[in-house]
């Protein structure tokens, strides 16, 4: 018995899948009201923070995961209202597999309330999964696409207010500039990275030049704000999104063959530049203790003998300490700072007690049989993303002929 991988979206409804329930999502009135609740859910979710310094990150966290599940459920209903039939692919039984094993490894968590909040989170994130998906079958892919790149230029431009003095609000945290609504520089910069192939796909597409000016604007924000946030890791992150982005669209996809998309591609690399430039000259209300905050940053990143670097490694110890101690089901999603080893360190355990790099944290959270059913969903996405994008798409992607429909994941 073999399960499809998924299907390749088309302005048709595809044929249904073998484990299909009943019929399709149609491009109702149900599936549009879904397409408004995700895009205004990412906007709320960048901007959900409450004025109470003295709950620190809470105060930034628990509104973003309340948002989150209340569009969750909101726009399931809604996919669900408006679906006649719910095709079941393996992708999709491997998320159902994580999710269980996510839930029984809640159960017996030592720390009950941070366990079920994560689940709660990895629930809210599958279920968003699955409702873009339909929304994206109905016709609506284009506009969700545009409205997460939106909501992630969005993102970048809180913390480039902080970080120009442009907005004083007690929403804002100050230990932790220029982080904006996110209250911290690392997790403003990690939303942008993710988000910033997402961006670029969007500009590249656009089928107008106001759409694509506001893309290029939109890109040279996110390098901006990546500068300016002084986050190692995001760093990596963009050059690692760069290099794939060289080898797979550039080289192994000729994306450069076509006039239209390389004039398209040489300006939004201009435009990136010119927002790390812009960042690096205006001044701004950064209080750096160092007189070259950004070269050090950028000379520090393979630093592990001492500051954060060392602290990563310790990070690593622990958590591979408690991947090892409980092999099958974890210690839970989000219980990491309570399931510290014994063996460990006071002062680790007070700094640096957990590391949140996901191919070290999850087999520690879910346990190491959970582990390959994510590197399954995995492949499964690259199979899909390879036959999605064949060679000799650059003329559809620069708008010469109307794409289809674009899956928002």
């Amino acid at each position: 018995m073999t399960f499809p991988i998924e299907h390749i979206l088309r302005r048709t409804p595809p044929r249904g899948s073998r484990f299909a329930l009943g019929a399709e999502t149609d491009r109702t009135g149900t599936t549009w009201a879904a397409l408004l609740v995700l895009q205004a859910s990412a906007f709320a979710v960048v901007l959900a923070a409450l004025p109470y310094p003295v709950f620190e990150l809470d105060r930034y966290t628990i509104p973003k995961e309340l948002v989150l599940q209340a569009a969750a459920l909101a726009a399931g209903l809604l996919c669900l209202a408006s679906a006649r039939r719910l095709p079941v692919f393996a992708v999709d039984l491997l998320l159902a597999g994580f999710l269980s094993l996510s839930a029984l490894s809640a159960l017996f968590a030592s720390n009950g309330w941070l366990a079920f909040r994560a689940l709660g989170v990895s629930l809210a994130g599958v279920t968003l999964f699955w409702c873009a998906r339909s929304v994206a079958r109905a016709g609506w892919g284009a506009p969700l696409l545009r409205g997460l790149a939106a909501a992630v230029v969005l993102g970048a431009l809180t913390g480039l207010a902080q970080a120009y003095g442009l907005v004083n609000t007690s929403l804002a945290s100050l230990s932790r500039a220029p982080g904006g609504s996110f209250g911290n520089r690392n997790f403003m910069a990690h939303l942008v990275t993710v988000g910033f192939p997402l961006l670029l796909l969007v500009t590249v597409e656009a089928r107008s030049r106001w759409r694509f000016l506001l893309g290029s604007i939109g890109v040279g924000v996110a390098a901006a704000a990546l500068v300016l946030s002084r986050s190692r890791g995001a760093w990596v992150g963009a050059g690692a999104c760069g290099v794939f982005l060289a080898v797979e669209g550039l080289w192994v996809g000729r994306l450069l063959a076509e006039d239209r998309l390389r004039r398209r591609m040489v300006r939004l690399a201009s435009a990136a530049v010119a927002g790390l430039v812009l960042a690096l000259v205006v001044p701004n209300r950064l209080n750096w203790r160092s007189d070259s905050p950004y070269l050090d940053s950028l000379t520090g990143v393979a630093n592990y003998r001492e500051g954060s670097g060392r602290g990563r490694l310790i990070q690593y110890g622990n958590t591979l300490e408690m991947a090892a101690g409980h092999p099958l089901l974890g210690v839970a999603r989000g219980t990491g700072p309570s399931s510290i080893p014994g063996t460990c360190r006071p002062e680790t355990r007070r700094s640096t007690p957990v590391t949140s790099f996901l191919p070290i944290r999850g087999p520690a959270a879910t346990g190491w049989r959970c582990w390959p059913s994510v590197d399954c969903w995995r492949s499964c996405c690259s199979r899909w993303s390879a036959a999605r994008w064949p060679r000799g798409h650059g003329a559809e992607c620069a708008g010469c002929r109307p794409p289809g429909p674009r899956s928002p994941t």
